[in-house]
């Protein structure tokens, strides 16, 4: 299975966090906390462009607001069995997540964050 990770403490999307991760495409959910297009043209297009003019699957989500999708390079790993999960949990502090992305997210927890 495919897993985007991170590392908190890399800023950097050129570095990789583990050695043996690769760069992939993934899809990502951009969500803004409006319920139409046009409020989003009307108050961020002169910086951001209009909503439908980037991404594909534009719609209004469950939750009322608009959706689009977006492809992003992230640094994936491929783990196939649960040893190799148990592995890396044992060599690092990690979070297991699924926000923003069609991916689940590992997060190597090794420095502060809020």
């Amino acid at each position: 299975m495919k897993f985007i990770i991170e590392r908190t403490s890399i800023w950097d999307d050129d570095i990789k966090p583990l050695h043996n991760t690769y760069l992939s495409t993934v899809n990502f959910y951009h969500v803004r906390t409006l319920q139409s297009f046009e409020s989003f043209d009307e108050r961020f297009s002169h910086r951001e462009g209009k909503f439908l003019e980037k991404g594909f699957d534009h719609k209004i989500n469950d939750e009322g607001f608009i959706q689009r999708t977006e492809q992003k390079q992230r640094w994936c790993i491929d783990i196939d069995k649960i040893e190799q999960l148990v592995e890396l949990v044992e060599s690092n502090k990690i979070v297991i997540e699924k926000r923003d992305y069609d991916t689940p997210i590992i997060e190597i927890y090794d420095d502060y964050r809020e």
